[in-house]
């Protein structure tokens, strides 16, 4: 009995010791709530351009019901924040952002991070925080490229060259915006036509801000109207099945709203030039579309009626601006700054022409003009401020990120030392178990040899019976059926590689796994029980298949083909979502990339040859 107390004590002891250098456990976090709800992604996001208030909290409430992941939640968080122009909502953009970039999700899920990239180039140019710009349509561009999105990572860098423009590198800024046009230029397909309109303005933008050679703006304005015609005119030859391809209905919209632009810019060269005439022409042709009677394209237009001397339109626009801006609470941004800085122009400029016919007038309306002036520059500095303030800001945090990732890896670290400390106290702990059950097996040693002849005897005759029963057990597993054999429990770390891969494959391919958009391979790591590195090895070194992620991508491609060439009534939006894809454009480009083929054109192909 002294013997067992000991024992039971020293299992004891390893016990208290292991708990005490181990950090917890994992624990499962609760399954998402996929039923129907009124708070999902889908509802908030349809609302939020209108109501962002309300869409943050269907966001919040969706996250708490289950049915948004933390990430997810965070990035429409922040796309909706984005859509607002105040200073404080696009330092909240930055933030949610770069915490974004140092997830899981976003380094291995491409789509995602490109997401997190492009809000971070956009809310740098609503902060006007142009070296930032700079930083974050490198990364973009970089990334694009990789992933062979060639026409996207032109117009990113379209949009970098814009930045370099305003950093003080123009020339290197131009080269970049005249290379992106040079490469897009006359290829009739809808997404390279896109980015080189894109590119097109950013030039326009650039050589407006220059204020010189007016009749390359008036060229390149041109060109733009050409194209977007010849596009209007054959949408067919430009059909490129991408997701930024309007459908057939909405070209009309999109060829005037690029059009009406192009008309501004056209009115603005042909005004500094001093040709009224052609200005004003223009100037009416821009007001015939929707964007050209719409505020914001009245505002574009508005320091060209300044010059032509309709100074009561352009004042009425500024007004209606800033007390949009105004009711909105949005006081600090750099779109109210440009605003206060035209008001002014104007005020002063139709002060100045009337000084002569009125000079009371003339007196109010300089003062006009002043106040207008004094508003601007304060705001200006207190955006500059700001700014700096929340680069400073933004910069703290990076730092306290970094000061974080490296207590993290100094706790990894002692981690590690206590899980050595823990092995070599299990060690020692066992050696002393040996030494007491070796002990106490001494001490029943002699009681035991009484009984040595009987259990020989014992086995003596009961090994004939066992021996039938294996021989019996034996053929029933010969013959039992193949169905049967698979129903039995495989010790998967039994198996070895090109066996574990196998097995895997037929599970996941006769359960259906892949049709889980969630199933990857961390899933794969809890569906099957084994580690990660297991799971890698069986399809690096056992499997035709690079990875897990390979083959679930090959399976879903499968699957989406078949649905392609027998589902006619599905749309493709449908079938990548059965599939198992989470977005269309993730589908569409593996799609290609593995057939050379988009889905739209392999499902007309197999609807051609059916016929």
């Amino acid at each position: 009995m002294p013997c067992i107390r000991l024992y039971l004590a020293a299992l004891a002891a390893v016990a208290t010791l292991l708990l005490s250098g181990c950090n917890g456990s994992a624990s499962e976090g609760r399954k998402p709530q996929t039923a129907d709800s009124l708070y999902n992604e889908e509802r908030a996001m349809a609302i939020y351009d209108s109501l962002p208030e309300q869409a943050l909290q269907i966001l919040d409430s969706a996250k708490a019901a289950g049915n948004l992941t933390d990430y997810r939640a965070a990035l429409l968080r922040a796309k909706i924040l984005s859509s607002s122009t105040a200073m404080q909502q696009q330092d909240s953009v930055f933030m949610i952002c770069e915490t974004l970039l140092q997830q899981d999700e976003a380094k291995r899920n491409v789509d995602f991070r490109q997401d997190v990239l492009e809000l971070l180039v956009n809310s740098s140019r609503c902060r006007y925080d142009y070296e930032e710009m700079v930083r974050w349509t490198t990364e973009l561009a970089t990334l694009l490229r990789d992933e062979h999105l060639e026409a996207e990572a032109l117009r990113t860098e379209a949009d970098l060259g814009l930045a370099l423009t305003h950093i003080g590198q123009e020339d290197e800024g131009l080269a970049k915006i005249d290379n992106c046009i040079r490469q897009l230029e006359n290829i009739r397909k809808f997404n390279e036509l896109d980015a080189w309109l894109i590119a097109v303005k950013r030039k326009l933008n650039v050589l407006t801000e220059q204020g010189h050679d007016e009749t390359l703006m008036v060229e390149l304005a041109t060109r733009m109207q050409q194209r977007l015609d010849d596009f209007a005119a054959h949408p067919d030859d430009y059909h490129d099945d991408t997701y930024r391809e309007p459908d057939k209905e909405d070209i009309p919209f999109y060829h005037d709203f690029y059009y009406a632009q192009a008309c501004a810019f056209k009115a603005r060269a042909y005004a500094i030039q001093g040709n009224l005439v052609a200005a004003q022409r223009e100037v009416d042709a821009f007001s015939k579309y929707p964007y050209g009677q719409s505020l914001d394209g009245r505002l574009m237009m508005a320091p060209t009626l300044g010059r032509l001397g309709d100074y009561d339109a352009v004042l009425s626009t500024y007004d209606e601006a800033e007390q949009k801006l105004l009711s909105e609470g949005d006081t600090v941004n750099g779109r109210l700054v440009e605003i206060l800085h035209g008001h002014a122009e104007i005020a002063y400029a139709q002060a100045t022409g009337t000084a002569t016919a009125n000079s009371s007038f003339s007196h109010s309306s300089l003062k006009k003009a002043y106040d207008y002036l004094n508003r601007y520059e304060n705001l200006k500095n207190m955006l500059n401020d700001d700014l700096q303030r929340s680069k400073a800001q933004l910069y703290a945090a990076r730092y306290h990120a970094y000061e974080q990732q490296m207590e993290i890896r100094q706790q990894e670290t002692e981690a590690a030392r206590n899980a050595v400390l823990a092995v070599a106290a299990l060690l020692l702990a066992l050696l002393a178990t040996g030494f007491a059950v070796y002990y106490f097996r001494q001490q029943r040693l002699i009681q035991k040899k009484n009984r040595v002849l009987i259990e020989q005897m014992t086995e003596a005759a009961t090994f004939k019976v066992k021996s039938e029963e294996l021989r019996v057990r034996n053929e029933e597993d010969s013959v039992k059926s193949d169905e049967e054999k698979n129903n039995d429990k495989i010790d998967l770390n039994a198996l070895t590689t090109k066996e574990l891969s196998e097995h895997i494959r037929t599970v996941i391919i006769r359960e259906r796994l892949f049709l889980d958009p969630q199933f990857d391979r961390q899933a794969a790591v809890k569906y099957f029980h084994l580690k990660k590195e297991r799971i890698g090895a069986a399809f690096a070194q056992g499997s035709e298949h690079n990875s897990i992620a390979d083959f679930i991508n090959h399976c879903r491609l499968e699957y989406a083909k078949e649905q392609l060439a027998t589902c006619p009534e599905m749309t493709v939006d449908d079938i990548a979502s059965a599939a198992g894809f989470g977005t269309r454009r993730t589908f569409s480009r593996l799609f290609k990339e593995r057939y050379s083929i988009t889905p739209t054109e392999y499902r007309n192909q197999n609807s051609c040859l059916t016929k």
